[in-house]
């Protein structure tokens, strides 16, 4: 029988997993091995900075992943899986929710997935559409703009 893990989300909701899907997380590892020495009978980990959905979609990824490998994305010109090239989110808030819980948590491979995605919407886009597909806004002055589009010229070229 697998030990069990709670995680529970900053909505005090809590995802029951497997020890082993939990381990998939390098912050959570570090956790149990560290502060609990281990023994995971009864644990409970909150996490204030990831909502409830987020925490389900991490929960969603680790256990696809215990069964089978994750790819290494951050290797040029690696195709998405069958699974992966579904699993992130289209809507851009959650997305972002995604990758920064992937970082926060230390799950390198829904890292890269989640970084692969994003390189994968801004490929070929201008600043301003960037900005406008993030709703990021331009504090830039005119000056500065024109002055960074000229320093950064070679890029165009790739």
């Amino acid at each position: 029988m697998s030990n069990k893990i709670k995680l529970q989300s900053n909505e005090s909701f809590d995802i029951e997993v497997e020890e082993k899907v939990a381990r998939m997380s390098m912050t959570i590892n570090d956790m149990l091995t560290d502060m609990i020495g281990g023994n995971v009978e009864n644990v409970s980990i909150p996490f204030a900075q990831i909502d409830t959905l987020t925490l389900k979609k991490v929960v969603e990824y680790c256990e696809h992943h215990v069964k089978s490998q994750p790819i290494d994305y951050s290797l040029k010109n690696v195709p998405l899986s069958e699974f992966d090239s579904t699993f992130c989110p289209v809507v851009h808030e959650e997305l972002f929710k995604l990758t920064m819980a992937a970082n926060y948590l230390n799950i390198k491979p829904l890292l890269d997935l989640c970084c692969k995605t994003i390189a994968s919407y801004v490929q070929g886009k201008t600043s301003e559409q960037i900005r406008v597909m993030w709703n990021i806004k331009n504090d830039f002055t005119p000056e500065e703009e024109e002055m960074n589009e000229k320093e950064n010229e070679w890029c165009e070229e790739m």
